[in-house]
C-alpha cells in the first residue's frame, strides 16, 4: 500500500504530462492559425489589386465613350497617387506615371501577415514574388 504522500506526487506527474501535452497542442494551432490568416491575407491582398484594375479597365474605357461619365463608387475605388494604404496584413502603394499605373502589396510582417508581394501595372497581369525575394515588379512571374 502506498503512503499518503506517494500518491500526490503520482497526481502531480500525471497533470503535469496533462499541462506539457496541452502546451504543445496549442503551440502547434498557433502556428497554423498564424499560416491561415496569411494565406487569407494574400487572397484579400490579390483581390484588392484586382478590384482596382477592373475599375481602371472602366474608367479607361469610359473616357473613349462619348456621354459616358463614371459613377462616383467607381472613382472612389480609384486611390490618389503615391498613396500608401495599410490594409489586410499589407501596405498597399500606387503610383501613376503618365497615364500609366502600378500597384504593389507588401505583407506588413513578412512571414505573418503575409509571405507573397503583388505587382499589378496598366496591363491588368497580376505578378507575384513568394517570400518577397525580390520584391514583386514587372517581370515577376504571374499568379
Amino acid at each position: 500500500m502506498k503512503r499518503r504522500d506517494e500518491r500526490g506526487f503520482g497526481l502531480l506527474i500525471e497533470l503535469l504530462m496533462a499541462m506539457a501535452i496541452t502546451t504543445i497542442l496549442l503551440a502547434g494551432s498557433t502556428v497554423l492559425a498564424y499560416r491561415v490568416k496569411a494565406a487569407q491575407n494574400q487572397t484579400d491582398a490579390q483581390t484588392r489589386l484586382r478590384q482596382i484594375a477592373q475599375a481602371e479597365a472602366a474608367i479607361a474605357i469610359c473616357a473613349h465613350t462619348v456621354g459616358c461619365v463614371p459613377g462616383v463608387g467607381l472613382t472612389a475605388i480609384i486611390p490618389s497617387d503615391g498613396s500608401v494604404i495599410q490594409q489586410s496584413g499589407y501596405s498597399f502603394t500606387f503610383n501613376w506615371n503618365g497615364g500609366f499605373w502600378t500597384y504593389t502589396a507588401i505583407p506588413n510582417a513578412q512571414g505573418f501577415s503575409g509571405t507573397t508581394t503583388f505587382y499589378m501595372d496598366y496591363t491588368g497581369v497580376c505578378r507575384c514574388m513568394p517570400d518577397n525575394s525580390p520584391p514583386a515588379g514587372p517581370n515577376s512571374p504571374t499568379c
